[in-house]
């Protein structure tokens, strides 16, 4: 947690703005289970720090060469059981792993597809407001000489089952190529996962 908490205290402004997936659900099932993230006002959340700083780690900062970083990860992470994998990938040619946590061991699962530049982390439990902010910290301002636009903001579903969906671009104008950035939140007790980020490059 401290570890984090220096990461992100450049990026933390203080106040906080105001996917039921079953895919994730037999690999939950092995990991000692998460009590619901608490609302949280004066601090983000540890398994939301934990789940912005995974996704800047190996996502976001590692799209330039997605593939060796791919392999370096098998090497470090634990893979998840094949039939499971195969879920958490949609299908896809990749690999996915239990992210290791001293805090929050068993709340996060990342992927990497092998085709093409995708990179997705899942969250078991996180504060929705909380990871919705941090997520936004990371991708709402690009580094020049990228500029960073919301696409798409969406609201589904009703009640306690709402979920919430935004998007950003990274484009050099009058470039090819872009960057996709996408979070989807729920906060769903009911929900396998509540939190599902992503990252690819779109040619």
């Amino acid at each position: 947690m401290l570890m984090a908490c220096r990461w992100i205290n450049r990026l933390w402004t203080g106040s906080l703005a105001g996917l039921a997936m079953a895919c994730g659900a037999t690999v939950w099932a092995q990991a000692p289970e998460s009590k619901p993230a608490p609302s949280v006002h004066l601090s983000p959340d540890s398994r939301s720090l934990d789940f912005a700083k995974n996704f800047h780690d190996h996502c976001l900062t590692q799209l330039d060469d997605l593939q060796s970083w791919r392999t370096r990860l098998n090497k470090r992470f634990r893979s998840l059981p094949p039939a499971q994998a195969f879920d958490f990938l949609s299908g896809q040619v990749g690999n996915a792993w239990y992210v290791p946590s001293v805090e929050n061991e068993g709340n996060m699962v990342l992927i990497i597809w092998a085709q093409k530049d995708f990179c997705a982390l899942f969250g078991r439990r996180t504060a929705m407001q909380d990871t919705e902010h941090l997520f936004k910290l990371l991708v709402a301002r690009a580094p020049l000489p990228y500029v960073s636009t919301l696409i798409d903001d969406v609201w589904m579903g009703e009640g306690a089952e709402r979920r919430h969906t935004f998007s950003y671009v990274w484009s050099i104008p009058e470039t090819p190529g872009r960057i996709l950035f996408t979070l989807t939140m729920t906060e769903s007790d009911r929900a396998s996962i509540q939190a599902l980020a992503s990252a690819t490059r779109i040619r």
